[in-house]
């Protein structure tokens, strides 16, 4: 359950619980274990307040939401249990009072959501708690955006990821639209990410390919199970599955520097420069003495002409590849 470190650069991973935890404490913790199996670096829940979000007490939706919300009573145990599982535990705030909370316990960043990207009031707040924000932008217009960057940015908010996002439940596929990461790159020069609804497992490892450096996915113990988020979650097997396949897209994105692997050298399908007799040091190479054959672990076959005179450094047997440190 225990997860290895990773390096800074590594794509932090959002393992959202939701209100998939349907009321009950250890189901909450039964999903801190799954995210800290699966590899995800941060289990999130949300904490909203029915009474804040829906005042009107009569309105169906009331009582709906009231039943999702997650016990603020339990937030520091939630937290301390995700230390233990070497998770990050987020809980993205609904109000004013639910940042306080979540100072007290000691978050180390804010999970933003989209509802809430044009909530300046709490985005002054969250900006100058000083911490990090990964900001999700589904519902929201560029200028939305842009204006609730500047508040984090101008009130001390130190690290911004623009999380691209559909808050569509479940989000079609033709609908993700995912070369919007690379829009809002270029946009506010802000790091991006992915705040998947979708399901299944294929639009995370697309977004992994295209350079998100935070990928926020749905999971569930149970996706029958009754309840608003469950239906397009992904299942325990299926979470630990997205993660491994968003580490090995990492992997294979690599450097940005083009070079030979060692490999290549030695076994690339390429021609090399090899003596065709054995020579002695001082000897002016002449055409007769040069093959071209496999592999190029040798002078490059289309340097030949330009090394025909040289003289040679070193004594050199028949069959020999030549080097440039061979020939002066």
């Amino acid at each position: 359950m225990m997860n290895e470190p990773k390096n800074d650069d590594a794509i932090y991973v959002i393992a959202e619980a939701g209100s998939n935890f349907d009321g009950k404490l250890e189901q909450a913790k039964q999903l801190i274990e799954v995210a800290a199996e699966a590899g995800a670096d941060a289990v999130k829940f949300q904490l909203f307040n029915a009474d804040v979000l829906y005042p009107d007490t009569s309105q169906p939706v009331h009582a709906k939401v009231r039943d999702c919300e997650l016990p603020r009573e339990w937030l520091n145990e939630l937290n301390q249990y995700a230390e233990t599982c070497r998770l990050d535990f987020l809980a993205t705030p609904f109000d004013a009072d639910a940042i306080d909370q979540l100072e007290r316990v000691g978050v180390k960043a804010y999970k933003w959501g989209s509802s809430e990207t044009v909530n300046h009031r709490l985005l002054l707040k969250a900006a100058r708690t000083g911490k990090p924000v990964y900001l999700s932008t589904g519902m929201c217009t560029m200028a939305d955006i842009a204006e609730a960057v500047e508040i984090l940015e101008v009130n001390g908010c130190p690290s911004i990821t623009i999380l691209h996002c559909v808050a569509v439940y479940p989000t079609e596929y033709h609908d993700a639209h995912l070369n919007v990461m690379q829009t809002l790159q270029q946009s506010f020069g802000k790091s991006v990410g992915f705040s998947d609804h979708s399901l299944g497992i294929a639009l995370p490892i697309a977004a992994a390919a295209l350079g998100a450096k935070v990928i926020e996915k749905h999971f569930t113990l149970d996706r029958s199970m009754p309840g608003p988020d469950h239906s397009y979650a992904l299942e325990p097997g299926e979470l630990k599955e997205v993660v491994r396949h968003i580490r090995s897209v990492e992997a294979a994105l690599g450097s940005s520097n083009k070079t030979m692997h060692a490999d290549e050298k030695a076994w690339g399908r390429r021609d090399g420069v090899y003596t065709t007799r054995s020579l002695k040091q001082g000897e002016r190479l002449l055409p007769s003495d040069l093959l071209i054959k496999r592999p190029a672990t040798s002078i490059p076959s289309r340097y030949q002409i330009s090394i025909v005179g040289a003289t040679l450094k070193n004594n050199l047997k028949a069959g020999a590849p030549i080097h440039w440190a061979d020939i002066e």
